[in-house]
């Protein structure tokens, strides 16, 4: 990141002596970043996303035909390669899950992470929040403090990586 910073500034033949930390905090302040930091990855990644709403992403064979057609005739994708962008991405079956509950819920990260390791598949956002919230000072950010430490949910991280990686879904922060 700091590369790419210092590549912008020298573009538009600014110093390269300002540092990237000020914007940083500006851009996470706002709500426009997130960062996630840990002693392990997987530490870092759960609270980079604990906190995240999980949105899933329309996907349809038209959405990815016309854009194939366009990279295509952009030059930016040979037609060799046309099958491999058309094929839907193959889901596990934790990454269906997730997805299936996503698509009924807005759901946490964290309240996702909770619903797999529960056996949970709240219909409705009322389920969600009887089923999950038990206690009245619950909140999905002690649910995020709670289930950092159980290793349940390192599938669930891996498959919402996946998804969002494959483009099948987006994060929101409320």
């Amino acid at each position: 990141m700091q590369s790419a910073f210092s590549e912008r500034l020298k573009k538009h033949h600014r110093s390269e002596n300002i540092p990237i930390e000020p914007y940083l905090n500006r851009l996470l302040l706002r709500g426009l970043v997130v960062k996630g930091d840990g002693l392990t990855g997987v530490d870092a990644l759960y609270r980079l996303l604990g906190e995240l709403y999980i949105s899933p992403l329309q996907d349809s064979f038209s959405v990815r035909l016309f854009t194939c057609i366009y990279l295509c005739m952009k030059k930016k994708l040979h037609t060799k390669e046309l099958i491999h962008y058309l094929k839907k991405p193959a889901r596990t079956a934790i990454e269906d899950t997730v997805l299936q509950i996503a698509k009924k819920v807005q759901i946490s990260t964290a309240e996702l992470v909770t619903c797999v390791e529960q056996g949970i598949h709240p219909q409705n956002t009322e389920q969600l929040l009887t089923q999950l919230y038990e206690t009245s000072d619950a909140t999905f950010r002690t649910l995020a403090q709670d289930i950092q430490f159980t290793h349940a949910g390192y599938p669930v991280l891996e498959a919402i990586s996946n998804l969002y990686l494959n483009k099948q879904i987006a994060f929101e922060k409320l």
